[in-house]
């Protein structure tokens, strides 16, 4: 799973028109064009939080450091990038659209078959 944010004055519609008109999903197969900066965080055992806290061990320097770095930890992980995806800036970011308004129900019906791959034989 990968992970991003876009900035409002890189996008054509901002993200709150986007939301009031779509909610939460906007239809459709969506195709990214990025750069991955950030790789899921997992040690030896599988465990996320385990790593994080060496990394902060790591870069710790004093009492104010060291709190900066659990805050901001702990930010990440309750509004930004989960533990097990990776982070990517995107570059560009489109969906094919059908020809005419009347075939898009067909059109979504083969763009969800072209994904699932060729039926088994």
């Amino acid at each position: 799973m990968a992970w991003s944010t876009f900035k409002n004055d890189c996008l054509l519609t901002s993200w709150e028109d986007l939301s009031l008109k779509h909610g939460s999903v906007i239809p459709g197969i969506w195709y990214v064009l990025g750069v991955v900066d950030a790789h899921p965080i997992f040690d030896e055992v599988g465990t996320a939080s385990a790593m994080e806290a060496e990394w902060n061990e790591i870069a710790a320097g004093n009492e104010i450091t060291n709190g900066i770095g659990g805050v901001l930890s702990a930010v990440r992980r309750m509004l930004g990038r989960p533990d097990q995806s990776f982070g990517i800036t995107p570059l560009l970011v489109f969906r094919k659209m059908p020809a005419n308004r009347n075939g898009s129900q067909e059109f979504m019906q083969k763009e969800m078959a072209d994904l699932e791959g060729p039926p088994p034989a």
